[in-house]
């Protein structure tokens, strides 16, 4: 008996020890940063394919000091339940939605402002959900984790060149019941900082995904792309909320429409646009099931050609060119919004 006893307490002692040693270790990592990537101050997870930059988190993409807010996005922050009579939308996407500048000249900021031109008496919020190099498959992540409880009347989605990026092998995991579960685990372990040094060791500083120089980059499985928009059109119809989707752009891709007048069918368009632009299956989704899809390359192609700079680098557009961007956007915004209105209208009268 007393052997046993012993033993138990030899055992409870090296346990408390080694918390103890863990619980110094977790304290010195998250005073001094030691052993942790230099993204780990603003990413939430560096190895998760949502890619969440941290609640509060400086935005590590502009050169001025700005941080996000409490739920990882730019912009105010924002409750899960809406106020009365306001009508709530969510600009959902990637580096495109969230903005190369700053968060005034990114397109869902100047959406607000023009709607708010519009709609002198209707308040409208705007909320920023882009996630630099994300795709469809991550956008649709992230939307299930983050606005699970958080009510809305319009997901804009702006689904761009990062759609190349499929991330099968996580896609694949997480379609058995112990790939969610090792998922989650993670996830929560993740909190540790003392795990996210152990886990860097292990695996390198790379996030889960593909390269951009790896032959798998220049592919799009369409099953896949199709199945991520199905679920956005599931989730809609499940929660109520109107969808639209937004075609994607950047200097290349308006280059080579002005070469081909407008028709990325023609011969003159670019292979290389063609590979890093997937709006032409995203426009067919759109054709059969009837969600508004919104293209505005012709403005962009018009400004072009009078000489106006519309880009902030090659891969994103400027101020003048989110402007152009929020402009198409709210078309299609007071169209949605109007019919919405009407049937609401028609409901109450019976």
């Amino acid at each position: 008996m007393r052997a046993r006893i012993f033993i138990v307490r030899r055992l409870q002692f090296a346990l408390l020890a080694t918390a103890v040693v863990f619980a110094g270790l977790e304290i010195v990592i998250r005073l001094t940063g030691w052993g942790l990537p230099r993204s780990d101050a603003f990413f939430v997870d560096i190895y998760d394919p949502v890619l969440r930059l941290g609640p509060a988190a400086r935005n590590p993409f502009v050169e001025m000091e700005e941080f996000l807010n409490g739920r990882g996005f730019r912009g105010p922050g924002f409750e899960a339940v809406k106020k009365p009579g306001t009508t709530r939308i969510v600009c959902l996407g990637d580096s495109q939605t969230f903005g190369a500048g700053t968060y005034e000249e990114a397109y869902p900021a100047q959406l607000a402002h023009v709607l708010h031109e519009q709609y002198e008496q209707r308040p409208v919020e705007v909320i920023n959900a882009g996630v630099h190099g994300t795709n469809i498959y991550q956008q649709r992540l992230l939307f299930e984790r983050m606005f699970a409880g958080v009510e809305l009347d319009l997901l804009v989605l702006m689904t761009g060149p990062n759609a190349r990026h499929s991330i099968s092998d996580y896609r694949r995991r997480l379609q058995s019941g112990a790939g969610r579960a090792v998922s989650r685990i993670h996830r929560l372990l993740a909190a540790l900082k003392t795990y996210r040094v152990l886990r860097r060791a292990i695996k390198g500083d790379v996030h889960a995904g593909i390269p951009d120089d790896d032959p798998r980059a220049s592919d799009l499985d369409l099953d896949q792309y199709n199945e991520d928009l199905r679920a956005f059109v599931n989730m809609a119809r499940d929660r109520g909320f109107a969808l639209m989707l937004v075609a994607s752009t950047d200097e290349v891709l308006v280059n080579c429409l002005d070469r081909a007048g407008l028709d990325p069918t023609a011969p003159e368009f670019s292979a290389q646009a063609m590979v890093c632009h997937f709006d032409r299956p995203q426009a067919e989704f759109a054709a059969i099931t009837g969600i508004p899809y919104t293209v505005f390359w012709d403005r962009f192609l018009t400004e072009q050609r009078r000489g106006t700079e519309l880009w902030h680098d090659p891969d994103h557009a400027n101020a003048f060119g989110n402007r152009l961007i929020a402009e198409a956007v709210a078309k299609n915004v007071s169209v949605i919004l109007g019919a919405r209105d009407a049937k609401r209208a028609t409901t109450s009268a019976r």
